[in-house]
């Protein structure tokens, strides 16, 4: 069961073990943001990102290229999935590719352009909302009234997924929700780094950090969406 700590934590105001016997330390948020600037995990990384958004131009490159190549082909509908992926791969890095679609009508036929625009159009919307349904649908919801400090407060209200360094790609840093949130400036490669750092802290301060299997997460968001519609639904009648 979910362990909710009050605002404040039961350990707030208490010496910082990692500063020092006696020493003083500020907010809790404040002595984790210490341990991870002395990791150097907030320090800039251009070379990932060149390479990242490198890599993205080569699959777009590659799939608008298969896209010419075979023309007007059903099997186009495969390049649709592939440029989906790519689109939301490009997306994790803030570009947007969509202008590119007026090009559908230039080589395929009307039949085809409409069914490739829905299909990866579609795949690129399903992908891209599930990379961020699993992270917060489903966790306690504070009002702005609540007592509860900017660490507990980013991080009971959300959860990570499990799964290495695949999800680590397909999810692109988003599985990493609660340090993203933490420390939204961190370089993405960083974040996976910085977990160990955050939940060794949440578990010596009682503070409960949220984990799960991918298809676990999506358990957990229909579990609360059949919650919340419950009233919504009219009883059966026997």
């Amino acid at each position: 069961m979910t362990k909710i700590v009050p605002p404040g934590g039961p350990r707030s105001g208490a010496p910082d073990e990692t500063c020092g016997p006696g020493s003083v330390r500020g907010s809790d948020y404040a002595v984790l943001s210490r341990q991870v600037k002395r990791a150097g995990l907030l320090a800039r990384r251009p070379g990932y990102y060149w390479v990242k958004a490198a890599t993205n131009l080569l699959f777009l490159a590659a799939g608008w290229t298969a896209f010419v190549l075979i023309g007007p082909s059903w099997w186009q509908f495969a390049v649709a999935a592939f440029l989906a992926a790519a689109f939301t791969q490009t997306a994790f890095l803030g570009h947007d590719a969509g202008h590119q679609h007026t090009v559908l009508f230039w080589v395929l036929a009307p039949a085809q352009a409409v069914g490739f625009l829905l299909l990866q159009q579609g795949l690129f919307g399903l992908y891209l909302g599930c990379s961020f349904a699993p992270n917060h649908k489903g966790m306690p919801i504070f009002g702005r009234d609540h007592g509860s400090d900017f660490l507990r407060r980013q991080v009971l209200t959300a959860r990570n997924i499990r799964g290495g360094r695949i999800n680590d790609f397909v999810l692109g840093g988003l599985n990493y929700q609660i340090e993203h949130h933490l420390f939204p400036s961190m370089p993405r490669p960083n974040l996976r780094r910085a977990q160990a750092l955050v939940r060794a802290f949440c578990a010596r301060n009682d503070i409960a950090y949220r984990e799960t299997p991918l298809t676990g997460s999506y358990a957990d968001v229909l579990r609360h969406l059949h919650a919340v519609g419950g009233p919504l639904r009219p009883e059966l009648e026997y």
